[in-house]
């Protein structure tokens, strides 16, 4: 019986300590802002929209991005610097339906991983463990045409 009650006890500090590390990681990063801007492209008709996700990520952590879910699309991400500053940057085009084949030109549709109310999400790993940045505001900055 005693026996029984130490692996309790030992298994509930092991969860106790597990879910107090993934606590610390998640908050190992920090969306500083988010930007849009909408854009015309060169060719061909069609509206695009390129976002930029500035990030702060503490020292010593290895956390690597690869996925914005906006717009009910699924973007990947391309990490960059802007004047010192780790971003990451995604751009999405969407394009009327081809006269055709009738069938539109868009990014794979694909449901966030979990449910938010944001703008967007962003998604991370630490150690091949995902963690999700919400993005409750997306600052709109001045469209561009690209002709």
């Amino acid at each position: 019986m005693k026996l029984n009650v130490l692996k309790i006890i030992f298994l509930l500090i092991f969860v106790s300590c597990s879910s107090s590390n993934n606590s610390t990681l998640s908050k190992s990063v920090q969306l500083i802002k988010a930007d849009f801007y909408q854009f015309s492209p060169g060719i061909g008709p069609g509206l695009g929209y390129s976002y930029t996700f500035y990030v702060n990520i503490n020292s010593g952590v290895d956390a690597k991005f690869d996925s914005v879910w906006v717009q009910n699309s699924r973007l990947s991400l391309e990490q960059v610097f802007i004047k010192d500053s780790l971003a990451f940057k995604a751009s999405i085009l969407i394009r009327p339906e081809d006269p055709i084949e009738g069938e539109p030109i868009k990014n794979s549709d694909i449901l966030p991983p979990i449910t938010h109310t944001g703008k967007a999400l962003l998604r991370y790993y630490i150690n091949d463990k995902p963690f999700y940045l919400i993005v409750n505001q997306l600052n709109e900055k001045p469209s561009k045409n690209y002709y």
